[in-house]
C-alpha cells in the first residue's frame, strides 16, 4: 500500500507531466509553427503563379489558389493560438476565409466579362461586377495581413498575395 504524501507525490507528478504535453503552446512555439505553416503555402502558391497558363480561364487558376487557400486556413484554424493571441489570431482566420470566399466569384464575374459578345467591350455591369468583388478580396486579404503582422506572423502575412490575390 502507498503511503498518502507519496499518492500526493505520484498525482502531482503525473499532473506536471499531463500539463506538459498537453498545455498552452507558447507565444514562440505558436509563431514559429503558423509561420511554417505559412512559408509552405507561399511556396505552394508561388509555384501556382509560376505556372500560370494565361490562355486557360481565370477560373481554373483560381480553383488551384483557392485549394491552396483552404488548405492553409484549415492548417492554421487547427493550431491553439495562445491565450492572448486567440482574438487576433481569429481575426486573421475570419479575415482569410472571407477572402477565399471571394475568390470563386471574382473568376466567374472576370470570365463573365470575357465571354461577353465583344471582349474589347465588356458591359459597364460587368466591370463594376469585377471592381467590387476586387474590393472585397483585397480588403479581407489587407485585414488578414495587418493580423498576421500583429501576430508577429511574418510568413503569413503577404501568404495569399503570392497567388497574385493582392
Amino acid at each position: 500500500m502507498i503511503g498518502r504524501p507519496a499518492a500526493w507525490a505520484a498525482l502531482w507528478v503525473t499532473g506536471v507531466l499531463l500539463s506538459a504535453c498537453g498545455g498552452e503552446m507558447s507565444r514562440g512555439e505558436f509563431v514559429a509553427e503558423a509561420n511554417a505553416i505559412c512559408e509552405d503555402s507561399t511556396e505552394a502558391l508561388s509555384g501556382l503563379t509560376a505556372n500560370f497558363d494565361p490562355s486557360s480561364p481565370p477560373s481554373d487558376f483560381v480553383e488551384r489558389t483557392a485549394s491552396e487557400l483552404e488548405d492553409l486556413l484549415q492548417r492554421l484554424d487547427d493550431l491553439e493560438a495562445p491565450s492572448e493571441l486567440q482574438e487576433t489570431f481569429a481575426a486573421l482566420l475570419e479575415s482569410l476565409d472571407e477572402g477565399i470566399a471571394e475568390l470563386r466569384p471574382l473568376a466567374a464575374a472576370v470570365e463573365k466579362s470575357l465571354n461577353e459578345l465583344d471582349p474589347r467591350k465588356p458591359s459597364q455591369k460587368d466591370i463594376e461586377a469585377v471592381r467590387e468583388i476586387s474590393t472585397r478580396l483585397n480588403d479581407a486579404l489587407a485585414a488578414a495581413d495587418r493580423a498576421a503582422l500583429d501576430l508577429g506572423l511574418d510568413e503569413c502575412a503577404g501568404t495569399a498575395g503570392a497567388a497574385g490575390g493582392s
